[in-house]
């Protein structure tokens, strides 16, 4: 019995069974690929059958490296398309999310209750942080220490840069006066390293700005008008960047009421 007859039938024999006969051809591989013992060979044939081996051996090493790239290759594309689509989808649920508040913000020009409105504001003014991403918390209530009695209403807490704003919602029939914007000061100044936005329906009077003007030597106050806030929603630009915008110029600029 001829030994290279038998071993040529057995390996065409396995590649004729295709996928099926992966295993076993791997494993031949495998073993030939670790064989150290050539004392069995012929003396003059052991110097070629290692030298054939270590070729063998050498052959696998640099096919399971090319494997092995093109493995790490396919993850990292995959991984890639995975964040891709997760951004899409992320994106495209903002979006979504976008046009749900910018339409809750037509509907509320529609109420004539001015408690239903004013309530409805604030839970769209927070439904709009929290889709901007910027959103620490929502409106709550400050209690008298000794009692219940509520002693100061907060609508809302974002952050910007790191920096903490409490947020003032109003939507009343006159502008915003020099009284009711400094007790929206004292509500920062009784805080440590907390700053003021205020968002109003109807403005504010020349008394008030000039008051946040004055306590811009110690905190951001920044004003802004409800129609600023819906037109920039109809235009699809960056809430974000806007807010920002903003800050720097009441900051920087000494301009808390810095129309566009």
């Amino acid at each position: 019995m001829n030994k290279y007859e038998v071993t040529r039938s057995v390996l065409e024999r396995l590649n004729e069974l295709g996928d099926a006969g992966i295993a076993p051809r791997r494993e031949i591989v495998r073993r030939v690929t670790q064989w150290e013992d050539f004392s069995k060979c012929w003396e003059n044939e052991r110097h070629r059958a290692r030298a054939l081996v270590e070729d063998i051996r050498r052959s696998v090493n640099q096919k399971d490296a090319f494997t092995r790239m093109q493995i790490e290759r396919d993850r990292e594309h995959a991984e890639h398309v995975k964040r891709q689509r997760a951004e899409a989808q992320a994106a495209e649920a903002r979006l979504a999310r976008r046009e749900t508040v910018k339409r809750d913000l037509k509907r509320l020009f529609g109420l004539q209750d001015p408690a239903a409105r004013g309530k409805q504001l604030e839970r769209v003014m927070n439904q709009m942080f929290d889709t901007e991403g910027i959103l620490i918390r929502e409106a709550f209530t400050v209690a008298a220490p000794d009692s219940q009695r509520v002693v100061e209403q907060v609508d809302g807490v974002v952050a910007i840069d790191g920096t903490l704003y409490l947020v003032e919602i109003k939507w009343h029939r006159e502008r915003i006066d020099k009284g009711e914007i400094s007790s929206s000061l004292v509500n920062v100044f009784s805080r440590g390293d907390v700053h003021l936005i205020v968002v109003s329906a109807s403005g504010f009077t020349e008394g008030a700005v000039e008051v946040c003007k004055e306590a811009l030597r110690d905190k951001v106050v920044v004003l802004t008008q409800l129609e600023e806030i819906v037109l920039l929603y109809e235009r699809d630009e960056d809430f974000e960047q806007w807010l920002r915008a903003r800050i720097h110029s009441a900051a920087l600029d000494k301009r808390p009421f810095a129309r566009a």
